[in-house]
């Protein structure tokens, strides 16, 4: 069995698809008549312009994505990982590995409860709403804009979705077709995931050797004694220790040695730092700290500039 087919089977059996789906009314109506009076008050043409309206008197979009944002940014996109479509596309399948699932399900519902708090007490008041809207709004008022509340509750959506990883066994494929488009098939699929996890290895790979560049830079970059210098965050070193777990965490799923040497690297780095502001040193401690550090990072980026990724999906047979 090649290297590449162990590591889509480990894949398949330690990870899985998510996709949290979030939506809601926008509150706010574009208005053709109110853009063609304006449009002629102006003596431009409509086409020009935009008029919209906030229907309900306030902005429900901040009340709703407050949530979607603080879960996404929280937690969605810590605990997962881009797959296939990108990293912050809100509507794209990410990569869960299972370790995390159920501290995943524990923040969907977490989420999820305070989603419908939030579109219960939206629903209760919405009748205020539809009472104080042509006071509020004048003659911008249009009964036309309001659907019924059992309309406008239909356009809050909270959905979480998950699926395996999909299976490109030409055995498995489960179609009434001959073995030559089962093979078809299977290979498209293949090739897809293949390219989905080459891309996420790249990704994570690249987030750490982003950070790593930073903190050399720090390093290389800070003098204390000089007014004005280069200052770096606490957070630095956080950063780093964060963007290398996310590594391990893939590594756990396709355990590829050349990973664990850089990672184990990486950790030792972070385990030779007793503070960051023993980094910040003006002495020549100081400054010999500043400069092991950055010799140590410069190891461990050789080692993740040196093919990394063709090592890792090379293949080979055993």
């Amino acid at each position: 069995m090649s290297k590449n087919k162990e590591q889509k089977s480990i894949l398949s059996e330690s990870a899985l698809l998510v996709r949290v789906s979030m939506s809601h009314p926008s509150g706010i109506k574009q208005d053709k008549f109110l853009k063609n009076e304006l449009a002629e008050s102006k003596n431009t043409s409509a086409h020009l312009l935009s008029v919209s309206k906030h229907i309900f008197g306030f902005d429900i979009n901040k009340h709703f994505r407050s949530i979607e944002n603080n879960f996404r940014n929280d937690w969605y996109f810590p605990m997962t990982f881009p797959w296939q479509d990108g990293e912050t596309v809100k509507s794209s399948w990410r990569l869960l590995p299972v370790s995390h699932l159920d501290k995943f399900e524990e923040k969907v519902r977490e989420a999820k409860i305070s989603w419908d708090k939030e579109v219960a007490n939206f629903l209760k008041a919405y009748d205020r709403y539809l009472i104080n809207a042509p006071q509020r709004l004048g003659d911008a008022y249009s009964v036309s804009d309001y659907p019924t509340q059992e309309e406008i509750s239909e356009k809050f959506v909270f959905v979480r979705d998950h699926k395996q990883i999909s299976s490109y066994d030409d055995t498995d494929i489960r179609i009434m077709g001959s073995e030559r488009q089962r093979k078809l098939i299977a290979d498209s699929m293949k090739d897809a995931t293949e390219i989905a996890q080459t891309k996420l290895v790249e990704h994570v790979v690249n987030e750490l050797e982003d950070q790593l560049n930073r903190v050399q830079d720090a390093m290389k970059s800070y003098n204390p004694n000089e007014k004005g210098g280069k200052y770096f965050k606490d957070s630095m070193l956080d950063n780093l220790k964060d963007k290398n777990e996310k590594v391990s965490t893939i590594n756990d799923l396709i355990n590829d040695d050349s990973l664990s040497e850089v990672t184990s690297k990486v950790a030792l780095i972070l385990a030779s730092v007793n503070s960051v502001e023993s980094l910040r040193d003006k002495t020549e401690l100081g400054e010999t700290r500043r400069e092991q550090l950055s010799d140590s990072i410069e190891d461990a980026k050789s080692d993740l500039n040196r093919n990394l990724i063709n090592n890792i999906f090379g293949g080979g047979n055993e």
